[in-house]
């Protein structure tokens, strides 16, 4: 028999007995928070047989899954549809579960926010006194937050084998139940989750991360290269005009995925970057040689940010993308260096006065002068612009344009 929990006078649930019978519906290990919140720790394998596939909750899936109308409906009034970077990021977010899963690599996710319209009841095992939220076979649980991370695990199951299926379903979940409220309630709380939150800036997020290799890399650049000790911006997505920083710590990544990446380094931005074709001791050794002889060089350009276009993320993240053919040539000692004053001397040439020049190249000029786009915008025409010398940009931008004349076969 199920005893429902009763309230004393203060509102803290009373701990009846009962006779435990798992067959009779779904125990959640439970704790109530409120009267209609509960926090409760499960298995990807309980969410599993719980839950529907947030994938099969979308409108179009109405055609040929009409035994899913009402919960469709129901999910389209309180999350968003599964459809473009949302959509996308699944993948991504599986693998990440996969490796913190296996083990691989230290992490952790929020808890899922479900709701359900039906008001759960509360009951208590005789033996160890665990509270349980009792789930019944009609009940059903909407997430309002934490989508992508149940649909990750059930794309996690969708390819696993046998035995690493049985791994994923015995993984810990913790989720925080909202029950016992009507539609309207949770559209507000899909807001609340959302919205409310303040979101962490780029520079602070980066500076947190301790895993990612490229990141070891800038932290190590940062303590090795003298002009950048002390002067890497990580709490700001910009650096304030009366700052001593020279970049931010995305800058400096940047710099650094590109020169492994070469200017299609650009596309990742703050995002994790494939790294099985690089070598990274090689790219931090050949970006730590490279910045010291590129900042050596323009040590009061790349401080005037009022009149350079040097100092620009997008400028940096450009000029670090010529550096690829260096580290693809796969030289060391002296042929790398010297390859590196080469490029530093070819930058030498380069007008980088914020002026109509670049106008069209790294940004758009305005009444207040040059806005310089950033790198996912312009850093590709300012790429050409330094690397291609028959283009009309590179005659533009330097002092002297120098075009290599033709050499006739056999001369």
């Amino acid at each position: 028999m199920l005893t429902t929990l009763s309230q004393n006078s203060e509102g803290t649930p009373r701990m009846p007995t009962f006779n435990f019978d798992p067959s009779s519906a779904t125990f959640l290990k439970a704790m109530p928070l409120q009267p209609h919140v509960a926090v409760i720790t499960t298995t990807v394998g309980r969410l599993e047989q719980l839950m529907e596939d947030p994938l099969n909750l979308q409108p179009q899936k109405l055609k040929t899954r009409a035994d899913l109308a009402e919960e469709i409906e129901l999910n389209t009034l309180v999350q968003r549809t599964f459809t473009g970077k949302k959509r996308a990021n699944v993948r991504a977010y599986a693998a990440y579960l996969r490796e913190l899963i296996l083990g691989e690599r230290t992490g952790g996710v929020p808890p899922i926010h479900l709701w359900t319209v039906s008001g759960l009841e509360f009951t208590v095992a005789t033996a160890a006194e665990q509270q349980y939220l009792l789930a019944t076979p009609d009940t059903t649980f909407l997430a309002i937050d934490g989508q992508t991370q149940l649909a990750a695990y059930i794309e996690l199951l969708r390819n696993a084998t046998p035995d690493y299926k049985k791994i994923i379903r015995n993984w810990e979940v913790a989720a925080v139940v909202h029950h016992g409220i009507d539609v309207y309630y949770a559209r507000q709380l899909f807001y609340d989750l959302n919205i409310l939150g303040v979101t962490v800036n780029t520079a602070q997020g980066l500076g947190m991360n301790t895993i990612d290799p490229l990141m070891k890399s800038v932290r190590h650049l940062e303590e090795t290269v003298p002009a950048l000790t002390g002067r890497i911006e990580k709490a700001a997505r910009q650096i304030r005009k009366d700052s001593p920083n020279l970049m931010t710590i995305q800058t400096l990544r940047q710099i650094v995925v590109n020169v492994g990446k070469g200017i299609s380094g650009v596309q990742y931005g703050a995002r994790p970057v494939p790294i099985e074709d690089l070598d990274v001791d090689r790219l931090s050794d050949v970006s730590k040689e490279f910045l010291e002889a590129f900042l050596g060089a323009f040590p009061f350009e790349l401080t005037d940010r009022n009149n350079s276009v040097l100092p620009a993320a997008s400028t940096l993240a450009a000029i670090s993308a010529m550096v690829n053919e260096i580290y693809r040539d796969g030289d060391d000692g002296p042929t790398r260096s010297a390859k590196i004053r080469g490029l530093v001397d070819q930058l030498r040439i380069v007008d980088w006065r914020k002026s109509n020049k670049w106008n069209g190249i790294a940004g758009k000029l305005t009444d207040k002068g040059l806005a310089i786009g950033g790198p996912k915008e312009v850093g590709y025409n300012i790429f050409r612009a330094l690397t291609e010398p028959a283009s009309d940009a590179y005659k533009q931008v330097h002092k002297q344009a120098q075009v290599t004349p033709e050499v006739a076969p056999n001369a």
